[in-house]
């Protein structure tokens, strides 16, 4: 292929959490089109571990209302709420939709139809309710999974999840209770931030978010997700893509889980759960996407892609000073302004950046 410039596109986000569904987005299409696209993930509040994450793969640049921002194009991830910021300018504006707005109106969020905007929605059912509640045209392209990922399995039942009432939180409890009733014995870890009392269920383990969840997932009996309301969920899909089977809600998010192939389905009032049948019977997926089709129909929407080859991600130790006194939670010491370390470059990106509830604590040299 001809050595020509490639295309900048701007993945913007106002606020980038330490765990969701359009992090997982963001996260996985820097990985998907690094080779292809010089690409910029430009951010107005983040979680400063997610941007370190993203960091091999894009260049990580804090929005600054008072600066100039050009791009070819413009992926836009914040579709609710707020205005698309002035000063950012492109030939191509997409603004992605990742829910499906008929139920998630009722948790008070309101779209931004911005005007000049193209829209892409990530699932089906999602995208036709978007056209028809506001008469705009609106593509569909799922977001990718995380190429080439080989897992190390580990575990039985795994969730990585808000534990809030979208997400399910009273179903997962009404699950947990059917399997205590039923003196069935599970270990139940749930990755998420939220804190909600499972002391009534010991099984259960609440865990720190981390990034590498997959490998927990890839071990499980099932992946868990008893949520009231999804456009295009990514946990379960990458679930799917290792193996692993799904419990999930019977929702239109999840209308293409095959029951009793897949996984199972339950209702919101888990009424007639064949738990014998969920435990004895645990299916054996063989689950894959058209990874190709989905990076194709991307390349359509965002323009020439120009393949260049870019070096492989590998970590490396670098020395950093200490600006202000702090105690290191990685090992536990009290570390004093002026101190010179050795660290590798991920925990010099989160050291030397400053975050939402701290600010900047050391600085390369």
């Amino acid at each position: 292929m001809k050595n020509d410039k490639q295309l900048k596109v701007i993945l913007f986000h106002r606020w980038v959490l330490k765990m969701g569904g359009v992090e997982t987005f963001m996260y996985n299409f820097c990985v998907t089109m690094r080779d292809y696209y010089d690409i910029t993930v430009l951010y107005e509040y983040g979680d400063i571990n997610q941007l370190a994450r993203m960091h091999p793969y894009a260049n990580i640049e804090h929005w600054d209302a008072t600066k100039h921002y050009e791009a070819d194009v413009v992926v836009n991830n914040t579709a609710s709420w707020v205005e698309f910021p002035d000063n950012i300018k492109a030939d191509k504006y997409i603004t992605v939709i990742h829910c499906d707005y008929t139920d998630y109106m009722k948790y008070g969020v309101q779209p931004a139809l911005i005007k000049g905007h193209e829209f892409v929605c990530v699932k089906g059912f999602a995208r036709d309710s978007y056209e028809r509640l506001f008469n705009v045209k609106c593509d569909l392209i799922e977001g990718t999974l995380q190429p080439d990922y080989k897992p190390n399995k580990i575990l039985h039942l795994v969730s990585a999840t808000r534990l809030t009432a979208e997400k399910g939180v009273e179903y997962m409890k009404a699950f947990m209770q059917i399997l205590k009733d039923k003196n069935i014995k599970f270990d139940w870890k749930i990755f998420t931030n939220d804190k909600v009392d499972f002391s009534a269920y010991p099984g259960v383990i609440l865990m720190k978010p981390c990034y590498d969840v997959i490998d927990w997932v890839a071990d499980a009996d099932y992946l868990v997700q008893l949520s009231s309301t999804e456009a295009l969920c990514l946990a379960v899909r990458e679930a799917l893509s290792v193996g692993t089977p799904v419990i999930v809600t019977d929702i239109p998010g999840f209308d293409y889980i095959e029951d009793g192939k897949m996984g199972y389905k339950l209702k919101f009032d888990m009424s007639n759960v064949d738990i014998n049948n969920i435990c004895n019977h645990i299916p054996k997926v063989e689950w894959s996407e058209d990874k190709e089709a989905i990076k194709d129909a991307w390349f359509k929407k965002l323009g020439k892609p120009v393949y260049q080859k870019k070096p492989q991600y590998e970590r490396k130790m670098v020395k950093i000073r200490i600006l202000i006194p702090y105690t290191d939670i990685v090992t536990g010491q009290y570390i004093e302004a002026g101190v010179i370390r050795e660290v590798d470059d991920e925990r010099a990106f989160v050291l030397c950046h400053p975050a939402m509830d701290r600010p900047q604590i050391a600085e390369l040299i």
